[in-house]
């Protein structure tokens, strides 16, 4: 159905007004601008300590030593709360470590 040249134009220009509504509602808010970003950053005057590596000898002295004393991986997992393959895993790893020290 064809209006007049007037009606349609009212028609063209309440729908223009609405996608102007739409398209303002979802566009972004202006915001102030923000604080320039450095990219160097100011050297602390006092650094922090570096702490000395830990071994797995130093981290687990518990379970090498209830191991050394012939105890079962079963008994030192239930003893420390751990599952056997992590008490074997260990163990694999300080041998690893003494055998890299040597």
């Amino acid at each position: 159905m064809q209006l007049p040249g007037r009606m349609q134009g009212l028609k063209m220009g309440a729908r223009q007004a609405a996608e102007a509504s739409v398209v303002q509602a979802f566009a972004p808010a202006a915001q102030p601008a923000a604080e320039p970003v450095r990219l160097v950053q100011e050297a602390d005057p006092a650094p922090a300590a570096v702490p000395a590596p830990t071994t797995i000898q130093s981290r687990y002295a518990e379970l090498l030593e209830l191991y050394s004393q012939g105890k079962s991986i079963e008994l030192i997992a239930k003893k420390l709360g751990m599952n056997k393959g992590e008490v074997q895993l260990i163990l694999q790893l300080a041998k690893q470590e003494e055998g890299a020290r040597a």
